[in-house]
């Protein structure tokens, strides 16, 4: 059975977002190999060690105070650095010691600003799925206002990925880069990558069965989902629905975030209490097919190509139940975690061949 070393700083899987995908990885891929998992744990929450039973989990506890300012936590990862510190350590000591690992896979974080900890030690290595270090639209950016300070940093990212020769090392050695799209490619641009695929961050574990909606009678319900931050584009919704008070349409916001305040204030300034609800609790994952796809150049134009699209779905009751079919069908091609799993473990049993160090060697 080979032995697959993960790394990932988070892996909970009763928290969300990169600690709940970090959780299924490990997860699933211990069903099929012998994993050795790299992580931490937050105060007040279940180890990793104590939730994965069937793998190998080294692991150790965040740093003090990091806890105390989760969104700065979360979107810079100040902890990072003595984890990345540790687990260096440990692999170099590892394979001193004779220990063999076959490949190595970084599920986390996604973000691209990131060192792997094992980059150069000889060990055959997958990066990713990595993604983000997108930056606003010009005509955007004096919306940004409400962006807190630590999230504009992602702007050092570009700079990072050209000067940062840890980070470069990262993606240079590595035997594969997986991207969240085709974009990720064109950001590492000068990288001399050995070889990039493609695939999602995101994925469920079944699909419920098609469900008819021919009958269905009442308002057209939109639904906006994600972190609520600028560049996600609620704003812009959220205007599209005072282009479209001739329609039956409700639109519902899950999402929380710095960009919240903004988004109800302009819900209150348009007048649509009514018909937008803001519950507190991307363009590559879809196809033309399931999906009306608009570019994003100004806050007006998005807000009109959107409510020209919501126009065209409202008037024809047909096309939204093909999309919504299609839809279903591309979740089941592309974004279940059984898929996700088969394709990599095509990728580490091809990548999955000794370096001229050795896979099981400290290079010196």
């Amino acid at each position: 059975m080979a032995h697959v070393l993960l790394i990932a700083p988070a892996c909970d899987g009763a928290d969300v977002g990169e600690s709940w995908l970090a959780h299924q990885w490990a997860h699933l891929l211990s069903q099929r190999f012998q994993v050795t998992l790299l992580s931490t744990y937050k105060k007040g929450h279940v180890p990793p060690s104590r939730q994965l039973p069937a793998v190998r989990v080294v692991e150790w506890a965040e740093p003090p105070l990091v806890h105390r300012a989760e969104r700065l936590n979360s979107l810079l990862q100040p902890a990072y650095v003595p984890f990345y510190a540790r687990a260096r350590r440990y692999v170099r000591g590892r394979l001193a010691a004779g220990d063999r690992f076959d490949v190595a896979h970084q599920v986390t974080p996604v973000a691209m600003r990131y060192p792997s900890p094992v980059a150069g030690l000889g060990i055959p290595l997958v990066v990713g799925p990595v993604g983000g270090s997108l930056e606003s639209p010009p005509a955007f950016a004096h919306e940004e206002g409400a962006t807190p300070w630590y999230q504009r940093l992602r702007r050092l990212d570009r700079l990072r990925l050209r000067r940062d020769p840890l980070l470069r090392a990262t993606y240079e050695d590595a035997d594969c880069v997986v991207g969240i799209a085709p974009y990720v490619r064109e950001l590492l641009g000068d990288l001399r990558l050995r070889r990039f695929e493609e695939l999602s961050d995101v994925a469920v574990h079944t699909v419920p069965p098609p469900e008819d909606r021919s009958g269905r009678s009442g308002p057209v319900r939109l639904l906006h989902v994600g972190r609520m931050v600028r560049t996600k584009g609620a704003r812009d919704v959220i205007r599209a629905m005072a282009l479209l008070r001739d329609l039956p349409v409700v639109l519902d916001v899950v999402g929380d975030g710095a960009d919240r305040a903004a988004c109800a204030d302009l819900v209150r300034d348009l007048g649509l209490g009514d018909r937008v609800l803001i519950h507190g609790g991307p363009g590559a994952n879809v196809s033309d097919a399931c999906a009306v796809r608009v570019p994003a150049e100004s806050p007006e134009q998005l807000a009109r190509d959107v409510a020209t699209a919501v126009r065209r779905l409202v008037a024809e009751p047909d096309l939204r139940l093909r999309m919504g079919a299609a839809a279903r069908e591309h979740v089941v091609a592309n974004h279940l975690w059984d898929r996700r799993i088969e394709r990599m473990t095509d990728l580490y049993e091809q990548i999955a061949v000794p370096r001229t160090t050795g896979a099981g060697q400290v290079p010196g």
